[in-house]
């Protein structure tokens, strides 16, 4: 509704900005992740390759998303924090007081749906995916974020 303050209060021409995250991407790659990870360190992001599926699949063409997105390192772990879109809303009102870009219900259901399926697809470059049911209290959430993690870094011979 237009006088819903948690309303995004910008647009944009979807394509348009699903051309700018590759190039910020590259960048990101080329300038942090590779020379970390080619020093033997280790490198956690956020919101990469399987989220530009998920909030741009919708209106673009995810082979095109993934050819424009080629410089992209392929992750070896993604945690995935599932949250019904319900708990989501309720969590954004009780935080602030206006909403982003693509966080309308409407949307929030749309892109966890794509988020799903794109887990579902098992695409190279996304990588192994994890999902995390993110609806419990924060404590356990982050009890299984860290075994997950610990879990595959001992798995590697990396382990902490």
């Amino acid at each position: 509704a237009p006088d819903d303050p948690l309303r995004a209060t910008t647009d944009f021409d979807r394509t348009a900005l699903a051309l700018l995250l590759p190039a910020d991407r590259a960048d990101h790659v080329a300038v942090q992740v590779k020379p970390n990870l080619d020093a033997g360190r280790i490198v956690v992001c956020d919101r990469y390759l399987l989220s530009t599926l998920a909030y741009h699949g919708q209106s673009c063409d995810y082979e095109w998303l993934l050819e424009i997105n080629r410089p992209a390192v392929t992750p070896d772990l993604t945690l995935f924090l599932d949250l019904p879109p319900q708990a989501a809303q309720a969590r954004m009102r009780g935080a602030r007081w206006k909403k982003e870009l693509f966080e309308t219900p409407a949307e929030q259901h749309s892109i966890r749906d794509a988020y799903l399926h794109y887990i579902e697809m098992g695409l190279p470059q996304v990588g192994t995916v994890q999902v995390i049911d993110s609806s419990r209290p924060p404590a356990e959430v982050s009890s299984d974020l860290i075994a997950r993690v610990d879990s595959f870094l001992d798995s590697r011979g990396a382990g902490s």
